[in-house]
């Protein structure tokens, strides 16, 4: 939920709905899900987030960590979108070369700034006990470089409109996944 909120948030390309919509599930699940535990507060209010989330997902540009949790499951194995989401989009913020557009979504948890915002997921995935890395999930060194190449064309045949280059994007989103693979920056 919290990815497919923050990745609609960010889509500047979207209707003037999305963006609220998008804000107001990150907010929901910044006061309902408690720092200390995964078990959540309200469920009714998570429910609220998950829906307030899909409608803004549903109407907002495909995004690249979402584009790379589902390349990555059909290419590496059976990992569930919210382990990989955990450990793609910390990369995928720190990486974009336009990251003002995740101040918003960073601002609806107090954060200042993007950079923050990619600490803080990665703050909580670990404090949840969640990998940070492929490495930590599993992921060996060799089927990972040997399904880089195919795992970056499935992410870019996901996004509707990449800003950049085909070939500038696929290297752009190897450069990501082997960050996400083993970098604990």
């Amino acid at each position: 939920t919290f990815v497919l909120a923050v990745e609609a948030a960010a889509d500047t390309d979207s209707s003037s709905f999305v963006r609220p919509l998008a804000l107001e599930a990150i907010s929901i699940l910044a006061k309902n899900v408690p720092a200390h535990s995964a078990i959540p507060a309200s469920g009714a209010s998570l429910l609220y987030a998950q829906c307030l989330a899909g409608i803004a997902h549903s109407n907002s540009s495909p995004g690249l960590c979402g584009a790379l949790c589902r390349a990555a499951a059909h290419t590496l194995g059976p990992f569930s979108f919210g382990s990989l989401g955990a450990v793609f989009l910390p990369a995928v913020i720190r990486q974009d070369k336009q990251a003002d557009k995740y101040l918003d979504p960073a601002r609806a948890l107090g954060l200042s700034s993007a950079i923050a915002l990619s600490d803080a997921i990665r703050e909580y995935a670990d404090m949840l006990g969640l990998p940070l890395t492929l490495k930590e999930m599993g992921v060996g060194k060799n089927p990972f470089l040997k399904s880089l190449s195919k795992i970056s064309h499935r992410a870019l045949s996901n996004l509707s409109n990449p800003s950049l280059s085909a070939g500038e994007a696929q290297k752009h989103i190897e450069q990501i996944l082997r960050s996400a693979y083993s970098s604990k920056e």
